[in-house]
Order: structure tokens, then sequence, then C-alpha cells
């Protein structure tokens, strides 16, 4: 189910914030992601952050 909601949320991502959670998923810290995708790091918090909520958010309307 997680992972299901990952790929779904992946997905539905602009490829630049896709690349900068794929990163975070490999374990690259904010600095090496901002580094790699040419993004502040306040920017690369924003979009984890973002991408955080929505799965939050599908998670519970899934009843996980």
């Amino acid at each position: 189910m997680l992972a299901e909601s990952i790929a779904e949320l992946m997905d539905g991502l602009p490829d630049d914030d896709r690349a900068i959670v794929a990163l975070r998923l490999q374990n690259y810290t904010v600095p090496e992601i901002s580094d790699r995708v040419g993004r502040t790091e306040r920017t690369v918090h924003r979009v984890l952050a973002r991408v955080r909520t929505k799965l939050e958010a599908q998670l519970a309307a899934a009843g996980a």
C-alpha cells in the first residue's frame, strides 16, 4: 500500500520535484540534492515537505 501510494504520488509530480524526491529516497542529503538539481536548499526542503503532506493525506484517505 505504501509503495503504491508513493508510486502514484510520484507519477503526479513535476519532473523537478520527482527528481528531488527520488534523490531523497536514495539517501542523498538536502545539500547534495540542492547541488544536483540546481535549486536552493530551502526549495528542496519545501518540495519534500509538500510531498510528505500529500503522501500523508493519501494514506489517511486510504485508511492506512
